[in-house]
């Protein structure tokens, strides 16, 4: 699951606004064969907050 997650993580600091604004975390997620659950308890782990607050706030940048 980590590489999954380091997979996850890295298109997410890549991705474009519109590709974020265009998906949920469920089908970012499954493109990166890990369940949203362990996602979030990853995000949670080293940022505090979730996939979908993450989204958020990547979408303020």
């Amino acid at each position: 699951m980590h590489t999954d997650y380091q997979r996850l993580c890295a298109y997410l600091s890549q991705a474009d606004a519109s590709a974020l604004r265009s998906t949920t975390m469920d089908e970012i997620c499954a493109r990166f064969n890990i369940s949203t659950h362990d996602a979030d308890l990853c995000f949670y782990t080293d940022f505090g907050m979730s996939g979908e607050e993450i989204i958020a706030e990547l979408l303020l940048l």
